[in-house]
């Protein structure tokens, strides 16, 4: 990654975007069931991308690893680990 995706990461931080993305990833429409079901694959594509940018920010930014360790966020990305049929993918 370079310099610039550090910096924009730190702006993610500082503008509190993660925190909106924890809440996307929260949404009814998003749980373990729904993206089990038919024509989810472009639910899982949107929650496999706001993944990979809370991945991102972790990893480039010391201070995002305490910020994204808000109280829910672990129940939040558990969630998806149910999701049998296509799995979502939660590397980075």
């Amino acid at each position: 990654m370079s310099f610039v995706s550090e910096k924009v990461c730190k702006r993610i931080i500082r503008c509190r975007l993660h925190a909106d993305i924890f809440g996307y990833l929260n949404w009814q429409s998003l749980s373990a069931q729904t993206l089990d079901g038919p024509e989810s694959a472009s639910k899982i594509q949107f929650v496999e991308k706001l993944l990979g940018i809370l991945h991102k920010v972790v990893r480039r930014t010391e201070k995002a690893r305490t910020l994204c360790g808000q109280p829910n966020a672990v129940e939040i990305l558990q969630k998806f680990r149910a999701v049998t049929k296509s799995p979502v993918w939660l590397g980075g």
